[in-house]
């Protein structure tokens, strides 16, 4: 199953797992998931992969407009440190119809306040800056609602709180784990 995971700041992360607790497993490995919003997540999906970055490219002398068929000799390979080095390759949606839909989706279900703000029924909306930044700033009260949750974990005396604080995760992993290692039964799971 696809996830769309909403992260206290203005991101969101597409996670496929098979449960809301293995989604808990996968983005602790990124941050502590205290505070985060899951849905599941059946819209488009549309995600271009580049090798390049904006300064290095590792492919030169490449035209797609060009009418002659490509030779190996038009192909000049240059700088290839990054994917030596295992870095990443940059992801994005793109442009497009079915990467619109899927920002269209993805805000829909995360940022609902932006969403509201940027899309109209019929899809023909132009914003107001202020309007965008009053969205924004209702999307952001999410920081400062996991800020304070944050605070009253460290002053909690509940064992699974303190736990985590030291573990810097949340108490929801500590429970996946806890219930993982038998400690806790099923009954007493509680996702979010």
């Amino acid at each position: 199953m696809l996830y769309l995971v909403r992260w206290p700041n203005l991101s969101c992360s597409l996670v496929r797992a098979g449960s809301e607790r293995e989604v808990l497993d996968i983005i602790d490995e990124l941050d502590n998931p205290d505070g985060v919003k899951i849905f599941q997540y059946d819209g488009p999906v549309f995600i271009d992969f580049d090798l390049a970055t904006d300064d290095v490219t590792p492919v030169h002398g490449v035209d797609r407009d060009d009418p002659k068929p490509l030779s190996d000799a038009n192909i000049k390979i240059g700088d290839v440190t990054r994917i030596a080095n295992h870095e990443m390759p940059r992801a994005n949606i793109p442009d497009v119809d079915t990467g619109m839909e899927m920002y269209r989706a993805m805000a829909a279900k995360a940022f609902p306040a932006l969403h509201k703000a940027l899309f109209s029924r019929d899809g023909a909306r132009t914003p107001t800056l202020r309007t965008v930044h009053n969205a924004v700033r209702k999307e952001a009260m999410m920081l400062v609602a996991t800020a304070w949750r944050r605070r009253h974990l460290e002053r909690s005396q509940d064992p699974i709180d303190q736990i985590a604080v030291r573990m810097g995760t949340s108490p929801d992993v500590v429970r996946s784990m806890a219930h993982d290692a038998g400690v806790l039964e099923d009954d007493d799971w509680t996702p979010f």
